[in-house]
């Protein structure tokens, strides 16, 4: 017996005495980041007692599926793990010290084991496949919740979490907000996308400065006039009508109400910190109202009819911006349309209608418009002609082409007689009910942008379109364009789509358009192989948020893609598009990529954008030698080698990187569009050869002695668009050698003399903001100036700017000055 307790005791000692047997984590791509974090060599072994030590983890967009091993590194605070393959979250339940987890752009559904994770502050769960959020209830030290994008109809358990200060629940399916009206410590809150009409629970959420509520189906606002603090609100894509109980708001800074049906704009008294307002597409007149919003740098006004405008309004407008405002701003009657009949047709109750009936029949202004005399027409167009009653246009029964776009139609009944038309333009009206349209079933093209549509169920009858235009609309269901298999093209931007399983079985599909909805599974697209143009993102819209799309593998077999459009994707593994070899356009926009091998096969390319993403290394671009415009902004590029070859290049945009040496462009002589601001160039020599360019952006440089610089510049004879923004220049007495100069940025300077400015005589846009000057009186030497910009400047006399404003009508200050 006693031999057997040595015996026992031995083999004690010697198991106590075994070394540790390392953590096994199956998945490769996690255990390489773990022994990344943890400072091993690519085959060292993870001890458990190293895993306890962790504090941090991050494995962002690893491609990692199993989180097995992970449940050692007990002593995790904060542990990221988005845009990664995870379904199962088990491992998790351990790491009980948490205060931050991010699990953004995963396939999980079941989060019931987070409830064990009663630490944690911040959680991120968007672009999931949540259904039921139960489990979060536990969590009461949370102060930050993430869940958009999910498949989440009841938030009671968010009722519990009374230390939430922000929290994001936009694109679910959520209609019901009385969960909320306890959390009353919210700052922030988003609600995008949902199917939210009543908001009265939230107004008692006093605390909140964000609110965003677009694209749901909200049509009072009277809820939010408690919500005093409030800074930045957006409802766009609503039914909201009045806007009344918005006026005691007096702290917003933003206010979006794009897509509704506002008609009359109140007497905003007290606003004296709007800076950016967006009352684009609504039934707006007057606008008179804003004179008063001093301090409003951004306005939006398209898609409405405004014909009275402020005596003074000073916008800080940028390009694209100022197209907003004056697409907004056409008047309601055309200035060159005749004017309205002496006596109005009796059966033509509109006067406009009326107008363009007779100057298409080339009948005088107050002629008889016969029925014989309709029945002749084949075509007609009245776009933009401030119509709003259809009535008589049904007795037009031999129209195929009829274009009614940017006008003030909502009831469209009396086309539902127009039985022959094949060619149907509604664009930009106020139309909520299509119904009439279901008769007309020869229509082979049908436009309906840009109006108040939810129900498409009508066109399902409408089997021979080949093309359709819904884009801007407050589309959910598109069920109903299933046998519409002739379609080629369609349009469907800017709605709030989240299945796009109906697209599947439209096989001749050439050209196809969802951006700017909720769309995160794409898989329906596979089948399209006729496809030529894909656009995933709206480049240009403004308003909702952006399709959230975590797998592009479904492109991979769209092989006669000749024109790709994605943006803010959570996909940053771009291999799938190697095989679409046939592209021509591509654009990646904020998508958090920083490996573009894949790319470097597309050797059809001519126009790529890749901007806004997490770039460094551009060699894969060497070999795409058809490149004519190449867009990569806001990355992370110093090496910009392989540049070198793109001999075709005219437009490239490279501001925003880290680019010291541009030695690589000096032989690039076909570029006229050159973008390098915001890099840290000292020597522009290498630009002594490119006589080509009309534009130039230097701004943001590592110079404020522009005299060399100057000297290789007017060597560009068609150089007229200059950027020289935020470099620290005082002088400016050199650029008075640039006399071609149409364009010329020179804000955020230090400048005080702008005199040697008055030989540049052919300018047209001065943008001077934020410099030193108080003597503006050298603008009554230009001609041809259009805008100014000077706010931020202490000028002590405005009266230059007056007589000037009276010599050129269409002249425009871009901000009021603060006296």
């Amino acid at each position: 017996m006693k031999h057997i307790c040595v015996l026992f005791a031995f083999f004690t000692v010697f198991i106590s005495c075994s070394p540790p047997e390392p953590v096994e984590i199956p998945d490769a791509n996690l255990a390489a980041a773990v022994r990344e974090a943890l400072g091993l060599g690519p085959n060292a072994p993870i001890m458990e007692k190293n895993l306890k030590k962790l504090r941090l983890l991050s494995v962002r967009a690893k491609g990692v599926t199993n989180l097995t091993g992970l449940e050692k590194a007990t002593g995790l605070i904060h542990l990221s793990l988005a845009q990664n393959q995870i379904a199962d979250i088990t491992p998790l339940a351990e790491l009980t010290k948490l205060k931050r987890l991010e699990l953004q752009s995963n396939r999980i559904r079941d989060i019931s084991l987070l409830a064990r994770l009663t630490e944690l502050k911040t959680l991120a769960l968007p672009n999931n496949q949540i259904v039921d959020i139960t489990p979060l209830v536990e969590l009461e030290q949370l102060d930050l919740l993430r869940l958009n994008n999910n498949r989440i109809q009841d938030i009671t358990p968010v009722a519990e979490l009374k230390q939430l200060t922000r929290l994001f629940l936009s694109n679910n399916q959520i209609a019901d907000l009385a969960p909320l009206t306890g959390l009353i410590q919210l700052t922030e809150l988003e609600l995008n996308g949902n199917e939210i009409r009543d908001i009265a629970p939230l107004s008692g959420l006093t605390q909140l400065t964000e609110l965003e509520l677009n694209a749901n189906e909200i049509r009072s606002t009277t809820s939010l006039t408690r919500l005093s603090k409030l800074r930045m609100l957006s409802l766009n894509n609503n039914e909201i009508t009045d806007i009344t109980p918005l006026t005691n708001l007096t702290q917003l800074t933003q206010l979006y109400l794009a897509r509704n049906q506002v008609n009359h704009i109140p007497k905003l008294v007290g606003w004296t910190q709007l800076k950016t307002l967006d009352i684009s597409y609504n039934q707006i007149v007057d606008i008179t109202p804003l004179e008063g919003l001093t301090k409003l740098s951004t306005l939006y006004l398209w898609g409405n009819r405004i014909t009275k405008f402020p005596q003074s309004i000073y916008l800080e407008l940028d390009q694209d911006q100022k197209e907003h405002v004056l697409r907004g701003a056409v008047p309601t009657q055309d200035p060159n349309q005749d004017k309205p009949p002496v006596a109005p047709d009796q059966t033509i109750p509109d006067l406009n209608l009326v107008s363009v009936i007779r100057r298409t029949l080339g009948l005088g202004p107050s002629d008889p418009i016969l029925q014989a005399n309709l029945e002749t027409l084949k075509s007609l167009s009245a776009i933009g002609r401030g119509i709003k009653d259809l009535k008589g246009i049904e007795k037009m029964t031999n129209l195929t082409s009829l274009e009614l776009r940017d006008n003030q139609i909502a009831d469209i009944t009396p086309l539902a007689k127009l039985t022959q038309l094949k060619q149907l333009n509604l664009g930009n009206n106020q139309i909520a009910d299509i119904t009439p349209l279901a008769a007309l079933t020869k229509l082979d093209r049908l436009s309906l942008h840009y109006n108040y549509i939810k129900d498409i169920t009508p066109l399902a009858t409408l089997t021979e379109l080949n093309g359709l235009g819904l884009s801007r609309n407050h589309i959910k269901d598109i069920t109903p364009l299933v046998k519409l298999t002739q379609l080629g093209y369609v349009s469907l931007e800017e709605n709030q789509i989240r299945d796009i399983t109906p697209l599947a079985g439209l096989k001749k599909l050439r050209s196809l358009s969802i951006g700017r909805n909720q769309i995160n599974d794409i898989t329906p697209l596979v089948g399209l192989t006729q496809l030529t143009e894909l656009h995933l993102t709206d480049f240009h819209g403004f308003g909702s948020s952006d399709n959230q799309i975590n797998d592009i593998t479904p492109l991979a077999g769209l092989t006669q893609l000749t024109e790709l459009y994605l943006a803010n994707s959570q996909a940053p593994n771009i291999k799938p598009l190697s095989t679409l070899t046939q592209l021509r356009q591509l654009k990646i926009r904020n998508s958090q990529l920083s490996d573009i091998t894949p790319l470097a096969g597309l050797t059809q390319l001519t126009a790529l954008s890749l901007d806004r993403n997490e770039i460094s290394d551009i060699t894969p671009l060497a070999e795409l030698t058809h490149l004519s415009h190449l867009i990569l902004r806001e990355n992370k590029i110093t090496d910009i080698t392989p540049l070198a070859g793109l001999k075709q290049l005219d437009y490239l945009w490279l501001h925003g990187n880290e680019i010291s040496d541009i030695t690589p462009l000096s032989e690039l002589t076909k570029l006229t569009d050159l973008m390098l601001s915001g890099n840290q160039i000292r020597d522009f020599t290498p630009l002594t050869n490119l006589n080509r360019l009309t534009r130039l952006s230097l701004g943001d440089s590592q110079i404020s002695n522009i005299t060399p610089l100057v000297r290789l510049l007017t060597k560009m004879k068609r150089l007229t668009d200059l950027s020289l923004s935020n470099m620290g220049i005082q002088d400016i007495t050199p650029i008075s050698e640039l006399e071609q100069l149409r364009v010329l940025r020179l804000d955020n300077n230090q400048i005080t003399d702008i005199t040697p400015l008055q030989a540049l005589t052919k300018l047209e846009y001065l943008h001077l903001q934020e410099n030193e000057i108080q003597d503006i009186s050298v603008i009554e030497n230009f001609k041809n100036l259009h805008l100014l910009r000077i706010k931020g400047n202490p000028i002590q006399d405005m009266k230059p700017i007056d007589r000037y404003r009276k010599q050129v009508p269409n002249f425009r200050l871009g901000t009021e000055i603060d006296h």
